[in-house]
């Protein structure tokens, strides 16, 4: 990072959004990843190091898709089509169950009662549903003799061979890719690898990331003295962006400190060893108060700051004013750069900016995806130079990706959104917040 006072002054009124973004990504890229063997089933939400394989096949042994009968159409010398055996009757010598004793022991030419997820043997080719027979599907024991009631539609593949049978690895073949390295643990996945003999991963240690809320007038209870003192403010940004961490796989802390850059630099230095990344809210602008710009860029009157940030005023509303930086640090380990990036006081700023720039340094999509502006509904409010940045809510139409700007003041129209919804005056593009794509 450049020493140099001018690197930390409002030099250009008109960073855009992509520049700084670009900015940092380069500034506050974050050491490669630390790794470590996990249980699957603790593991939602992290990212794998490496990719999942299958251990063994799913299904793993042949087995009945339906409660039925199974036979042989070889030993009964029917085939596909075979309309006159749609209503023969067949005796019944074996009955099996999912995961219990076979009962019974099946002679040529007979059926055995099979129930979904039984054991199905090899000399066995089709299954007859329970329902196409005149068999009492509740019953305990195997009925001594059915007769079959083959439905019209079903006639002409009813002894198709295979028919309501899943072979072994028909799902998923032994040592198929269930994921690739990077990819997030979600319950879906936990469910198809434990299916499949995978119990552990390799996974990347959740990166550790300290919010530093910033300002004398935030306090997080209005009942004590603090929150008594005229002009507090009660504190939500903390809270919040943990929460928004925890959605990438990140584990954070949340810190606060008053209007103080002496006391900022402190904690700062004090807390950086044990994290990957520093995240600070408020103080970004350019008044007498803004005590991260003092504490890390040139400081203010008499108190010198530790230059080690650059901050602009992007083209973008809201939450202009950003910073990124790098801290230097000396631990017992020796010396590091502790990545730090500055976003705006205001809920929304700070929300708007840690999805735009923190989250693609925890790894989420970092790239907005362009929309075709007649799939975007908004207001009607003019467009101004550079970004405008609304929650907005995704949805498909018609098989279209159509983007609509949530209504409402401040963050609270951030609670149904899904994206945020990038608008300027040539171009529409949407940025997920991880929230599923669903219809309205």
């Amino acid at each position: 990072m450049s020493n140099d006072p001018a690197a930390t002054k409002d030099v250009d009124m008109h960073v855009s959004l992509d520049e700084w973004r670009a900015r940092v990504t380069a500034l506050a890229a974050l050491a490669p990843d630390h790794t470590e063997d996990a249980p699957l089933a603790g593991a939602l939400g992290r990212r794998l190091a490496e990719p999942l394989t299958a251990r063994i096949p799913a299904p793993q042994f042949r087995m009945s898709a339906m409660d039925g009968f199974a036979v042989s159409t070889r030993e009964l010398g029917l085939g596909e089509g075979a309309a006159d055996a749609c209503s023969a009757q067949l005796e019944v010598t074996c009955d099996i169950s999912a995961g219990r004793a076979v009962v019974g022991k099946r002679r040529p030419g007979t059926a055995a009662r099979i129930m979904t997820g039984g054991l199905l043997p090899d000399d066995l080719d089709v299954v007859i549903p329970v329902e196409f027979t005149d068999a009492d599907p509740t019953a305990d024991r195997a009925p001594a003799r059915i007769t079959l009631a083959i439905a019209e539609a079903e006639r002409t593949k009813a002894f198709a061979p295979g028919r309501h049978i899943r072979e072994v690895g028909e799902e998923i073949p032994e040592g198929d890719m269930l994921a690739r390295s990077g990819d997030i643990v979600t319950p879906e996945l936990i469910g198809i690898a434990l299916s499949v003999g995978v119990t552990h991963a390799r996974l990347t240690k959740p990166r550790r990331v300290a919010i530093i809320m910033t300002g004398d007038e935030l306090v997080t209870d209005l009942r004590g003295d603090a929150g008594a003192r005229r002009g507090a403010v009660l504190e939500s940004n903390g809270p919040m962006l943990e929460a928004a961490c925890a959605r990438f796989g990140a584990e954070a802390s949340i810190h606060h400190v008053g209007d103080d850059p002496a006391e900022l630099i402190g904690l700062a230095r004090s807390i950086a060893p044990r994290h990957d990344l520093i995240v600070t809210t408020g103080g970004v602008g350019s008044g007498a108060r803004d005590v991260v710009k003092a504490a890390f860029g040139e400081g203010f009157g008499a108190t010198p700051g530790l230059n080690c940030s650059i901050f602009e005023h992007l083209a973008m509303r809201p939450g202009g004013p950003q910073g990124v930086g790098r801290l230097p640090v000396d631990h017992a380990e020796g010396s590091a750069m502790i990545p730090m990036v500055h976003l705006p006081g205001t809920p929304v700023g700070a929300f708007t900016a840690f999805h735009l720039f923190v989250a693609p340094l925890l790894g989420a999509p970092s790239q907005p995806i362009t929309l075709p502006l007649e799939n975007v509904r908004r207001n009607d409010s003019p467009l101004k130079a550079g970004a405008t940045v609304k929650p907005a809510h995704l949805s498909i139409e018609h098989g279209r990706v159509i983007a609509t700007q949530c209504e409402g003041p401040r963050l609270r129209p951030f609670a149904e959104a899904n994206a945020l919804l990038i608008l300027e005056r040539d171009r529409a593009r949407v940025l997920s917040l991880g929230g599923s794509l669903g219809s309205r």
